[in-house]
């Protein structure tokens, strides 16, 4: 049985979620592909993050941050 996702895995994965939409809003859109690419993540892993099927360890929240340019708080 899988375990139910921390607080901070959700408010983490709607930031993400969040700066993806900002950004395609923008007119620079990343898709989920590209910023699997960019943080060195498999596209299956990222997606399983962003919908919770997942918990992300610390090194995975700071790739991911780091590919956004963003601060992982």
């Amino acid at each position: 049985m899988p375990s139910e996702p921390t607080i901070l895995a959700e408010r983490f994965a709607r930031r993400v979620r969040a700066e993806l939409e900002r950004r395609a809003e923008a007119g620079r859109p990343l898709s989920i592909n590209r910023l699997a690419d960019f943080a060195g993540l498999g596209r299956g892993y990222l997606s399983e993050l962003l919908r919770l099927d997942k918990q992300p360890t610390l090194r995975t929240v700071e790739k991911i941050a780091t590919a956004l340019e963003m601060d992982p708080r």
